[in-house]
């Protein structure tokens, strides 16, 4: 049987929430306060995800560089193609915070936004 601990970040509280696995499959869920924190729980053991945040080349400001992120959580085992896509990128000012820089980013369906004007 395999065991993952994590503080859950669902809400203020923090949560340490453990979870028994066997052959990749949930057997229990512990420590949890609320429905948000069980279903955390479920989606960090089965499809972890993040925001992916990194910087592109930039031209036309004052920076070489400027702030991009996802503008949802895509999986982990997709950050590797993501950076492939903003390695590649290079933004040209003026651009306001949230304009998308690049729509369905390495076939995420998430778009790569900036994070400020530039």
């Amino acid at each position: 049987m395999e065991t993952e601990r994590f503080v859950c970040v669902g809400c203020p509280k923090g949560c340490e929430i453990t979870v028994q696995l066997r052959d990749g499959e949930i057997v229990s869920i512990e420590g949890f306060t609320c429905p948000t924190g069980e279903a955390l729980a479920r989606k960090e053991v089965t499809a972890r995800e993040r925001i992916l945040t990194a910087v592109a080349r930039a031209e036309g400001g004052i920076w070489p560089v400027v702030p991009v992120r996802t503008s949802r959580a895509i999986p982990l085992a997709r950050f590797g193609d993501v950076l492939k896509e903003i390695k590649k990128v290079i933004v040209r000012s003026p651009v306001r915070a949230g304009d998308v820089v690049l729509r369905d980013v390495a076939g995420t369906g998430v778009d790569l936004i900036v994070e400020r004007d530039y």
